[in-house]
């Protein structure tokens, strides 16, 4: 144990994490990082694929509270790509995160959680369309804020939640600006301390800027169950139904089966086991892909081999299916990552990712693969 403000007892982080520097109650996290990265089709095309090496350097600073109730979190990164062949596309990138919780009373408990990203590539999202012209592939700003308010009243529990998302793009493409909400309401009750079911009600609308026809409003609802069993099984499963209504009624309505599923087996306590299962209604970065529903399942595998050595593969498919004419993209997504930490302040990363999309045309078809390796220093 290392001694913390006023007196505070912190757990030792271990000789491998970052001990951070002490200001008061709040921990502080300096880093920079150095990756290459190397790909065999920069752009994710169908045709005409183009190899490039990435180099990026990254600075940030992260923190936490050492509140004994509260807590509170940041992060902030500025990360630089520069690109050896395909210069074009060199761009800095800021991203920040902030997430905190205040315990209002012993039931009462509101959270809150922020984000924003400054000149974010649009060419890494799921939906993004590998035959838009160059000058079309641009990068977006966006922001989203989160908040809840949670109540547990002896064995029942409440949870309300509201979220909006905006995204900014550059002139070219200023016909996708759109501003995104959503409201939701779970409500618990706990038939034992391991297990409690629920019920999800939620509402979201998507407003384009320019009152495009495509702006749409969604309402689901999940029925489910969350499950602790010791440390070896923790879930969270739903099962449901969404429908979507769109400005202009002449768009087809579309509704169909909503699921949201995560469970996780611990085998060993340096083993875990996550699988995910999901089918919604997506927000797309094309307008008129406002009908987009994605359905996805992946399955993880994350594992300790040493104190200082942690190895993760996992791997995700997904259908995309826009109706219309627009119809339906199938896609894998599978990684591999390595990670060593030579001591409290020194990583390597190495990891692959490769890529693969069925798509509706074979304007939409892609294969590609990604190596990275990547060092980072910490304080």
């Amino acid at each position: 144990m290392v001694a913390g403000a006023r007196g505070q007892t912190l757990p030792d982080p271990g000789p491998y994490e970052a001990l951070g520097i002490q200001a008061g109650m709040v921990l502080l996290f300096p880093s920079v990082e150095m990756q290459t990265r190397h790909s065999d089709n920069v752009r994710a095309s169908a045709t005409g694929e183009q190899s490039d090496l990435v180099l990026e350097a990254a600075a940030g600073l992260s923190f936490r509270t050492l509140w004994t109730l509260h807590d509170l979190s940041g992060d902030i990164r500025v990360r630089h790509r520069t690109y050896t062949r395909d210069t074009a596309s060199d761009a800095t990138t800021v991203q920040a995160q902030l997430g905190g919780a205040l315990a209002v009373t012993a039931d009462d408990r509101i959270s809150l959680d922020a984000t924003l990203r400054r000149q974010a590539d649009v060419a890494i999202d799921s939906d993004v369309d590998p035959g838009l012209d160059p000058d079309e592939r641009v990068r977006f700003d966006d922001w989203s804020v989160t908040g809840s308010w949670q109540r547990q009243v002896n064995r029942i529990a409440f949870q309300l939640s509201a979220a909006t998302h905006r995204l900014n793009y550059a002139a070219l493409t200023t016909r996708r600006d759109r501003q995104d909400y959503r409201m939701g309401l779970r409500l618990a009750y706990a038939l034992s301390p391991s297990l409690s079911a629920y019920v999800e009600p939620s509402l979201s609308w998507i407003d384009f800027d320019i009152g495009s026809a495509f702006n749409s409003r969604t309402t689901s609802a999940l029925v489910g169950a969350r499950f602790d069993l010791s440390t070896i099984f923790q879930g969270d499963v739903g099962i449901g139904g969404f429908r979507q209504t769109f400005n202009d009624e002449t768009i087809e309505t579309r509704s169909g089966i909503a699921t949201n599923a995560r469970v996780t087996w611990n085998p060993t306590q340096l083993t875990a086991v996550t699988l995910r299962v999901s089918r919604r209604q997506a927000p797309s970065t094309r307008i008129d892909g406002g009908r987009l529903v994605s359905s996805d399942i992946g399955l993880r595998l994350e594992h300790a081999l040493a104190d200082n050595l942690d190895a993760s593969l996992g791997g995700v498919y997904r259908i995309n299916a826009y109706g219309g004419e627009r119809g339906t993209d199938h896609r894998t997504d599978l990684e591999a990552d390595l990670r060593y930490r030579l001591n409290r302040n020194f990583g390597l990363t190495l990891g692959v990712q490769h890529r693969r999309q069925d798509g509706s045309t074979d304007a939409r078809d892609f294969t590609q693969t990604v190596m990275r390796l990547a060092l980072t220093a910490r304080i």
